[in-house]
């Protein structure tokens, strides 16, 4: 409804991820899960695979659905920034995501206190992905409370490593009136 009656220019996925690993244990997942090839509550791997297995499920459904009615619209994720943490954990398996042309482009939620943290992840996730053509890593400038220093020090590794862009996390009045005035001075 929302790719029919407005004109958007994109479409994000903030929450396209399990709460947790210890989570979602209900009777329809048991019952999904029966089904899964080589199922075993027992077994922690084919859960997890399952797991992951539901969410590329959705992102491939919502990107078909998108992609019917609007096939320029981008479609992106925000996404946990350790991709191998991520797919056990929460089934966000973002890096196959991106491969198999799933999204437009990700944004990992790089939130950080360090430009030398920053730099790492851009580094692993550049490993992972072969490229940063399709990555807009989010920068943590309201939930690390970062000075104009660090924020533009982390801009600069995005620009460094040759990110596509980046975002900013969250859009508040310190961020307005404080910081990205002074950011172009």
């Amino acid at each position: 409804a929302l790719v029919k009656q407005y004109p958007l220019d994109g479409l994000h996925l903030d929450l396209i991820r399990y709460p947790g690993s210890q989570t979602c244990y209900c009777s329809s997942c048991q019952a999904g899960f029966g089904k899964y090839p080589g199922s075993d509550l027992t077994t922690n791997k084919r859960w997890q695979e399952y797991r992951r297995a539901q969410i590329t499920s959705l992102v491939k459904e919502i990107r078909q659905a998108v992609k019917a009615i609007r096939p320029e619209l981008q479609l992106s994720a925000a996404v946990y920034t350790d991709w191998q943490n991520a797919r056990n954990t929460v089934g966000q398996d973002w890096v196959n995501w991106q491969k198999q042309g799933l999204l437009d482009f990700i944004c990992p939620m790089n939130y950080r206190a360090s430009s030398a943290l920053f730099a790492s992840d851009l580094v692993r996730q550049k490993q992972q992905l072969g490229s940063m053509s399709g990555l807009l890593p989010g920068i943590g400038v309201s939930s690390e409370r970062l000075s104009l220093e660090e924020l533009s020090r982390q801009i600069q590794c995005c620009r460094n490593a040759g990110a596509a862009g980046f975002i900013l996390f969250e859009y508040t009045p310190r961020e307005a009136y404080d910081l990205l005035p002074k950011l172009n001075k």
